[in-house]
């Protein structure tokens, strides 16, 4: 197991570089904050992950992104297990099938397979009767030790039995005032940093926990809706990802990266069909 866990670190490319799944960290559904009673880091995850579209090429970068989080997380707790905390996204639509699997099933292997010791518990909320049915189904690719350690809670104060109330984010009934930013993403250029946390202060665009995604158009653009429903806006003007390389490598590679308007990345990266890159939808 240990053997096959290290050539896979080394084929994925572990420590993840987030350069190239930069536009991914931005949206702010996956990081970590606080740390539970016996200590381990908590990791949060926002919603579903991606899509009910998306291509299998948005699941890896998405899962990329929740492998570079656990990667952090575990690097930085006292016995190298961290608690995994999802919050569901109620809006989102129902249905779907087993194509709404898709991210969860290639994460939930990704973490089984190479990170066997690390989950020291997940806990799921809010997990109504619809969402239970669903994990009916979903349970059966997971194994018994790893089942073992899912809980699902109906309401986010049951959180509180797993999270102190100051360690845990203030919107799901904690005490903590921590709130995601690009700047805590370790390996960035300062300036990506600074500009999203001016956004944030600015209120004009907001990539942090518990807001709205939205999707619009064909290419699945996914961007966190302005709180006041006034605009949509994105790291677009900041991040500029090739194309090719994005969606081919699903962020295996070192894709083109511009600091600069929409027009210089189009005369430096080549055209630009629904976006960013169709693999992310940005």
């Amino acid at each position: 197991m240990l053997g096959a866990s290290m050539r896979w670190r080394r084929a994925y490319g572990c420590p993840v570089d987030p350069s190239p799944i930069a536009h991914q960290l931005a949206l702010g559904t996956v990081f970590t904050a606080g740390a539970d009673y016996e200590g381990h880091p908590v990791l949060y995850h926002f919603g579903p992950g991606v899509g009910p579209n998306a291509s299998p090429q948005q699941v890896a970068l998405a899962a990329r992104a929740a492998v570079y989080w656990m990667e952090k997380a575990v690097a930085k707790s006292p016995d190298g297990k961290v608690v995994v905390v999802v919050v569901r996204d109620l809006t989102a639509p129902k249905g779907g099938g087993l194509n709404k699997l898709a991210y969860p099933r290639e994460l939930a292997k990704i973490l089984e397979l190479n990170f066997p010791e690390s989950l020291a518990k997940a806990v799921i909320v809010p997990a109504d009767g619809w969402f239970r049915g669903l994990w009916g189904v979903a349970s059966r690719f997971v194994d018994a030790k790893t089942r073992s350690k899912i809980h699902l809670l109906p309401d986010h104060r049951d959180l509180l039995k797993h999270v102190p109330y100051q360690e845990l984010l203030a919107h799901l009934g904690g005490g903590s005032r921590h709130r995601f930013s690009l700047a805590d993403v370790e390996g960035l250029p300062k300036e990506w940093g600074e500009y999203h946390q001016r956004q944030q202060h600015d209120g004009d665009s907001h990539y942090v926990q518990g807001e709205e995604l939205v999707h619009r158009g064909g290419g699945e653009q996914v961007v966190a809706a302005h709180p006041g429903g006034e605009g949509v806006t994105d790291l677009l003007g900041v991040l500029r990802i090739n194309e090719r390389q994005d969606v081919e490598q699903a962020g295996h590679g070192q894709p083109f990266l511009q600091h600069g308007d929409g027009d210089g990345a189009r005369r430096r990266g080549g055209p630009r069909r629904g976006g960013c890159c169709r693999g992310c939808g940005i």
